[in-house]
């Protein structure tokens, strides 16, 4: 903190004495005689005149001096002819004032008398030194200063300190910010932006973990069944009997392509650098085009309906991740629904909402949030688990992206219900 004081101090220091003696001497520089001023000498040459007149004119410099006595005045009446090397002397009109400015500081002011005579007032030069109480006063000024400085620098340097420690703690792979400063604290925003960046750092972390942990596990299956039957294959008598083999290798083969496929896709919402391209969408269509995919699955059974608000004429989004999204509800819906599910839009002034339900077996409450973790998949009452468990996971993440969220209910119709709820711009 001391560096930072005496740094800003100083500056401020630089910048108040550097103004002070600036205008000190652009004062100087373009000052002007006061009216005033001007105006009393000339009604005193105006008396000096009038009381002259009764005198002889040789006596006029005798009185001069006699009168500057008893008024104390630094007095005195010359003719020009009487001073040499005096140029400021000379050529001034009787009744006008003149002034200038001697080397040694004192300030002279001329009046034209009379037959030639210049009445010549002298004023000393003004002392440029501060009395004891200026000084004592500039100090106490400059104490001033300092405190009100050092007691803004305080709080910044706490915080400061407080923060270098979060993000040390952090930078020793301990992979947790946590940081309380208040909420008028300068450095308050820059808290919660290094909190903000923390928080993805670590759920980046662990999802590549849930990533590698998951993808191992998930190949590792299909891996000792091809080993398996290869060597099946090897050891059948002919052709013909390796064939069942060789189609199941082919089988898991396709399981391997499908988990690859997945699982870079759900990367992809990963990606620090992904870029959302938002833009107005008509519902509509977009909602449209899922059903139409969806309709192709062999689940002929289920019908499939959707309804916007009338107030929903257009979504903000990426269309393209919305889409995925949304089509992965639909396909998870369609699978394990009975007969119906049912697409709603919504929009209000501040958000967004997309729900998808169903008239299926729906989820356990105790199950509702672990659905979109990665690799995740429910048993529900007659379907085996289908997939890899990364759609939902997906659907999640691209919320995320549209800093919205994602979240599961009871539906009215006796399933579950789906909604994605973003900001409306």
């Amino acid at each position: 903190m001391a560096r930072q004081f005496l740094r800003l101090y100083g500056l401020l220091i630089v910048i108040l004495v550097t103004t002070s003696w600036g205008q000190s001497k652009l004062e100087q520089l373009i000052a002007e005689p006061a009216p005033a001023d001007t105006l009393t000498m000339v009604a005193m040459s105006a008396l000096l005149r009038e009381a002259l007149g009764n005198l002889p004119e040789e006596r006029w410099p005798a009185w001069s001096r006699g009168f500057a006595d008893r008024q104390h005045l630094d007095l005195e009446m010359y003719r020009p002819s009487d001073l040499t090397g005096t140029s400021h002397w000379m050529g001034v009109p009787e009744g006008t004032v003149a002034r200038f400015q001697a080397q040694s500081g004192e300030l002279w002011s001329l009046v034209g008398m009379p037959h030639g005579y210049v009445l010549a007032l002298r004023t000393p030069p003004s002392s440029a030194g501060r009395s004891v109480t200026e000084w004592l006063l500039a100090a106490a000024f400059y104490a001033i200063l300092a405190l009100a400085i050092a007691a803004w620098l305080w709080p910044l340097r706490r915080d400061l300190r407080t923060l270098d420690e979060a993000v040390a703690n952090f930078g020793e792979r301990k992979w947790t910010f946590s940081v309380a400063l208040p909420g008028n604290s300068q450095l308050h925003p820059l808290a919660e932006s290094f909190g903000k960046m923390a928080r993805r750092i670590d759920t980046l972390i662990a999802s590549h973990k849930v990533l590698s942990n998951a993808v191992a596990h998930e190949v590792k299956t299909p891996l000792s069944h091809m080993q398996f039957e290869i060597e099946a294959a090897r050891n059948a008598a002919s052709v013909a009997a390796a064939g069942p083999h060789l189609a199941r290798i082919r089988a898991d083969i396709h399981t391997l392509d499908a988990l690859v496929t997945a699982t870079l896709a759900y990367a992809v919402l990963d990606r620090a650098e992904l870029a959302l391209r938002i833009s107005r969408h008509d519902p509509g269509q977009l909602v449209n085009g899922v059903i139409g995919a969806a309709r192709t699955m062999p689940q002929d059974r289920v019908d499939v309906r959707f309804e916007i608000a009338a107030e929903c004429s257009d979504l903000v989004c990426d269309g393209h991740l919305m889409e995925t999204a949304l089509r992965n509800l639909v396909t998870n819906a369609m699978r394990h629904a009975r007969r119906l599910v049912l697409i709603s839009v919504e929009r209000s002034a501040n958000c967004q909402r997309l729900s998808v339900e169903d008239d299926g077996p729906g989820i356990q409450e105790a199950d509702r949030e672990r659905i979109f973790e990665a690799f995740v998949q429910l048993q529900l009452e007659r379907d085996a688990p289908n997939g890899f468990g990364l759609g939902l996971a997906m659907v999640r993440k691209i919320m995320e992206w549209h800093d919205g969220k994602a979240w599961v209910e009871q539906s009215g119709l006796g399933g579950a219900r789906f909604i994605l709820e973003w900001p409306a711009t």
